[in-house]
């Protein structure tokens, strides 16, 4: 899905959270975790030093506590490094991490696979990566179905669907996607509508649900509005859906030590990570009464 990008809405806070890490000793051992290239370059932007030079390493000694207020209103992509940094530190294994940029996602396999990465440092949707046994290991769920919710958005000028209240009023109404975003097409088709519609790129949305071709999509739920080129998106009130589909981390599949750490911290922290998340505002309560209009699969598969 594509959300607007809250990197640059996110800068003060982060700024105060990569402040307190500091640089381990390049004598130590480090982990290498892949993390897409924006976020990595403005993590290195953040933490440059008087010298003008960039830094790409977290120290585990200096991570962030997964109750720690500094984590509250973050990317979901910082919670998921604390959650490496305190999963690293606990179990010993490594010093710091190095964190490498990718541009996409075929780049980061690659990486891996070479041995040049040794896993995500950013969750992943786990039918992503279900068929890559051969070349990496995923953990169970550190969001499950349910926690990942979006909110149902229509253009402005359709008061029609702005007064839809009830999934079976829902359900007379056409949705439309991106192809290609594999578990919006599940969630959209999991809803029983009159109709969906698959577009190729996200920019075509806004323009064909205000023209009627089409009613509704996804965006991010705690917002009420946003524009595309023009168009002002209006979330419809009362209703969400949750995602079908549940996010793992990764590493690469020979790290048997690095996969066990991983593994054990989330087995034995599944509260204090869902909790971390609830703090960051990624996962809020404040649409609880809000009915669910998608079919959650009931074993969390993606």
């Amino acid at each position: 899905m594509k959300f607007t990008i809250q990197i640059t809405t996110g800068i003060a806070a982060c700024i105060i959270l990569f402040a307190a890490v500091t640089s381990a000793s390049s004598d130590g051992k480090s982990i290498r975790l892949l993390v897409p290239q924006k976020v990595q370059l403005e993590v290195l932007k953040w933490a440059a030093m008087p010298a003008g030079n960039f830094r790409n390493t977290i120290a585990t000694d200096e991570c962030l506590a997964l109750d720690d207020p500094k984590l509250g209103d973050q990317l979901r992509i910082f919670v998921e490094l604390m959650i490496w940094c305190q999963a690293i530190k606990s179990s010993g294994i490594a010093d710091n991490i190095t964190l490498i940029p990718f541009p996409g996602q075929a780049r980061a396999f690659a990486l891996l696979k070479s041995g040049q990465a040794d896993g995500f440092g950013n969750s992943l949707f786990r039918f992503r990566v279900e068929e890559k046994a051969d070349i990496l290991n995923f953990t169970s769920p550190v969001i499950a179905i349910g926690d990942y919710q979006v909110g149902l958005f229509t253009a402005e000028n359709r008061k029609d669907v702005l007064n839809v209240r009830t999934k079976d009023g829902l359900a007379k109404l056409t949705g439309i996607t991106v192809s290609k975003w594999v578990i919006d097409r599940k969630t959209m088709y999991s809803l029983t509508l009159e109709r969906v519609q698959e577009v190729m790129r996200w920019e075509l949305i806004a323009k064909m649900i205000a023209g009627g071709r089409a009613d509704f999509t996804f965006s991010r739920l705690d917002r009420k509005t946003f524009n595309q080129h023009g168009i002002k998106m209006i979330r419809i009130e009362g209703l969400k859906a949750s995602l079908q589909g549940v996010r793992v981390l990764i590493t690469r599949g020979d790290n048997k030590r690095l996969f066990t750490a991983v593994q054990n911290y989330i087995s034995a922290n599944t509260k204090a990570i869902r909790n971390a998340f609830v703090l960051s505002n990624f996962i809020t309560s404040k649409y609880a009464d809000w009915p669910d209009v998608a079919a959650s699969s009931s074993d969390g598969a993606s």
